[in-house]
């Protein structure tokens, strides 16, 4: 009895190693993005911080100005939303072309399943042929 043998056996390994890698590299651009969308809250949370620091000082009647770290803190704010916009754009994308290699692997593993199939077809044939030609004792 021959041993079931796949030709497309080292395509099929290659397809799983490539899937792998993109699996990683997601995991490693959500953990970005996470990063970026943490980074954003916590500025939004120092400009409300400043401008309820800044309302409260007018209430008491002291002018001092926090214009300049204001402006700071949302220019800061408008560049972490910006790079957040990009890295999720980039998760898209690398989210895109994993969904792509499962497909190219699964196309892979059901061409194995079907020889598979063929060949234990195969082996009960020449099984029952073999159980035929040999007479009784």
């Amino acid at each position: 009895m021959k041993k079931f043998f796949f030709r497309l056996e080292t395509l099929l390994k290659v397809r799983r190693v490539r899937e792998s890698r993109m699996q990683r590299e997601l995991a490693y651009v959500q953990q970005k993005l996470a990063k970026l969308e943490e980074k954003e809250r916590t500025l939004e949370h120092q400009v409300d911080s400043l401008l309820n620091e800044i309302r409260l000082r007018r209430e008491k009647g002291d002018s001092e100005s926090y214009s300049s770290l204001l402006d700071h803190l949302n220019a800061s704010l408008v560049e972490a939303k910006e790079a957040r916009l990009v890295q999720s754009k980039q998760v898209d994308e690398v989210g895109e072309r994993l969904k792509q290699l499962v497909i190219e692997r699964k196309v892979i593993e059901k061409i194995k399943e079907k020889n598979y199939a063929q060949w234990r077809v195969q082996l009960e044939q020449s099984q029952d042929e073999v159980a035929i030609s040999t007479p009784p004792k």
